[in-house]
């Protein structure tokens, strides 16, 4: 295994897939000192606190002498858990806020446990361990890689390099299982129920495209990270759209209509999620997710694309103004949260609706409610339960619930860590004036799994090269023939120039001569490439002009060649 990781390591690098550390002499602001920044920071340091003693000694890590921990398991309350204490502790060391005074744990002690579970996270990942004993490729997984990937980009220089690189490999491994995922809707393309059993996509969606942010900005040079920027939009989008933003919404969002990013919804008409059969305020609140994307673009000082943001402040509303029998989600001058319709967690949730009104109030979700109910106002009213509760728990150890009925979700102490970090996280992005929007255009990459964007005639085989060269996961080929084979790529695009490129994986057996027929405003023109050579990069096959109809912006691959000809993927950047 290390020799195959020193060879992946090499190959990374030869392709630009290196991770680029944060550049901390960048950030030159003292920390945030005003009164709810200060709040964060406790309820953070309260949860380290309880991390470091109670919930460390009890699942015997510190009993663990090996260089990995062993999580004695692969599932959630595992994995996620450990995840999200490294990324908190992560986020308190690296931002200069860790206190002994409060933690009552020495600083190096703290360093060397979240360094110890981010590395133990990344070797037991399935790229790092194989597919028979690891964690990955799974419904919840890239969360999980979100929280232990923030960690180690955070603690990077900490990492002896083996590590680093069991910790890219795991970012890179969950990025590229995405390209092409298929998005996931409540209501489909006719506005019709999906059969998800009323459970909206919105969070699942919002976390895929929360751990892409990470991917784009650890690896901005990668030669995937096109694929990740435009699939993390996609998800985004949809995670927030309704009904008629799928069926007429022309408003821009990474420079196209929100209508041609959707295939499907995932929110109520107003702004509601449904989940777990209900209208469900804490599902609501994770449009921060989606809506955080400034966090990760931030610690590179990367403008975020506007298309990370869109839709979250629609659901802020809902929470906000909406009524049911007078009475809306977040009540007026109280601490309580209105739950229309019941919960199946508990009703002191608190963290997770203080994240998201930081969020909403330092990136700009607020603005369709009243001024006198801006975000601001909200957030000290949930961060201050959040810290009652820490406060009022019963145990001096800073957890956050006195008993299991308060919250029945297992690692809900864990999951409180998580959401505080991320809350003290966008206070300090904030302070260090770290965030700028940007409405360029991103480009469209369209996988060969991107059904709803491509269409195939004739037989196209799957295929997992062992080159490892392809976009995503996988490609499709054709026998060499007579043309009939086609694969068409096909996004909705808006009138303008573009540069048009391809992928492929490269093999000895490829056609030297694969026609790739592009679609214009002059016509159609076919050109052809050897797709022996060059795979796993992007390959330019001109620059040409589209009207913003079907009948043109489409570019076709065909099996008239003179070998086996591979239908990967397609990048068109807006010139």
């Amino acid at each position: 295994m290390d020799i195959r990781r020193t060879h992946a390591s090499l190959a990374a690098s030869a392709l630009g897939a290196a991770v680029v550390p944060i550049d901390w002499t960048m950030f030159t602001a003292t920390p945030p000192a005003d009164a709810d920044s200060q709040r964060a920071r406790t309820i953070l340091l309260n949860s380290n606190r309880y991390s470091l003693t109670h919930w460390y000694q009890a699942r015997d890590y510190d009993k663990q002498s090996g260089n990995y921990l062993d999580f004695e398991s692969t599932g959630e309350d595992r994995i996620r858990s450990a995840g999200s204490v490294a990324m908190a502790l992560a986020v308190s060391l690296r931002l200069g806020i860790y206190d002994f005074d409060v933690v009552h744990v020495s600083r190096a002690a703290a360093e060397d446990r979240a360094l110890k579970l981010t590395r133990s996270l990344a070797f037991r990942h399935r790229v790092n361990i194989g597919d028979f004993f690891g964690w990955g490729h799974e419904w919840q997984s890239a969360l999980w890689t979100l929280y232990a990937g923030t960690a180690g980009w955070l603690m990077w220089d900490r990492l002896p390099p083996g590590d680093a690189e069991l910790v890219r490999r795991m970012v890179e491994d969950e990025a590229i299982r995405l390209v092409g995922f298929d998005v996931e809707y409540y209501r489909d393309a006719n506005d019709q129920l999906t059969g998800r059993e009323q459970e909206s996509a919105q969070e699942e969606n919002a976390w895929n495209a929360q751990f892409l942010y990470l991917a784009v900005n650890m690896m901005p040079n990668h030669p995937q990270r096109p694929a990740w920027e435009y699939k993390a939009a996609e998800l985004a989008i949809s995670a927030n759209a309704r009904i008629i933003d799928r069926q007429s919404n022309t408003t821009l969002a990474g420079g196209r209509q929100v209508r041609h990013w959707l295939h499907g919804s995932n929110v109520e008409s107003d702004g509601t999620v449904i989940n777990h059969e209900r209208i469900h305020p804490d599902y609501m609140a994770t449009a921060a997710y989606s809506a955080s994307a400034p966090l990760w673009y931030g610690l590179r000082r990367a403008a975020t694309p506007d298309a990370m943001l869109w839709g979250a402040d629609v659901i802020y509303e809902a929470l906000v103004e909406r009524a049911w029998n007078g009475q809306t989600i977040y009540i007026d001058g109280s601490r309580k949260i209105h739950y229309p319709q019941g919960t199946d967690w508990g009703e002191l949730r608190r963290i997770n609706f203080a994240f998201f009104d930081a969020v909403a109030r330092h990136f700009g979700i607020d603005g369709r409610v009243p001024f006198a109910e801006r975000a601001e106002i909200w957030e000290k009213l949930h961060a201050d339960a959040a810290l009652w509760l820490q406060n009022h728990s019963g145990h001096s150890d800073g957890r956050t619930y006195a008993s299991d009925s308060q919250d029945t979700y297992p690692s809900r102490e864990e999951w409180v860590t998580s959401h505080a970090a991320l809350m003290y996280l966008t206070k300090w992005i904030a302070a260090q004036n770290a965030f700028v929007k940007t409405s360029a255009f991103i480009p469209v990459v369209i996988d060969n799994q991107d059904d709803r964007e491509i269409t195939y005639s004739g037989t196209w085989k799957w295929d997992a090269p062992a080159a490892k060269d392809c976009l995503g996961d996988d490609n499709r080929y054709a026998a060499k023939g007579d043309g009939s084979r086609k694969a068409r790529f096909r996004p909705r695009l808006p009138a303008g120039t573009y540069r048009v490129s391809a992928w492929w994986s490269a093999f000895a057996n490829h056609a030297t001569d694969a026609p790739y027929t592009i679609a214009h405003t002059s016509g159609h023109t076919t050109v052809t490439r050897n797709q022996k050579v060059n795979g796993g990069r992007w390959n330019p096959l001109g620059t040409f002009t589209f009207d913003g109809s079907t009948n043109t912006g489409w570019v076709e691959v065909s099996n008239k060649a003179n070998r086996y000809v591979v239908a990967d993927g397609v990048m068109f950047e807006r010139i």
